[in-house]
């Protein structure tokens, strides 16, 4: 999932050319879908964290689904360094 986040990130015009850290909730549905994305620590910058919540919310279903028995929120902590990755 970790890997997907990044990813999704990276694909994403501004977010990729920024330098942030943060902390989020993520929720996923049985299948892999992305329910809910919430920013826990935030990056400091409100709009910066709204879009990551946008682009991580619009996300493709994983390409797993996650074990029944997986705790959620998944708790994922992200960091950019533009030029990175």
């Amino acid at each position: 999932m970790q890997d997907q986040i990044g990813r999704r990130l990276r694909e994403d015009e501004k977010l990729n050319t920024m330098k942030f850290r943060a902390t989020i909730r993520v929720w996923l549905s049985l299948a892999g879908k992305v329910d809910k994305v919430q920013v826990l620590r935030t990056t400091g910058d409100t709009q910066l964290d709204v879009l990551i919540e946008q682009e991580l919310g619009a996300m493709p279903t994983m390409p797993e689904a996650p074990p029944r028995e997986m705790p959620q929120p998944v708790i994922v902590r992200i960091a950019a360094v533009p030029g990175v990755g």
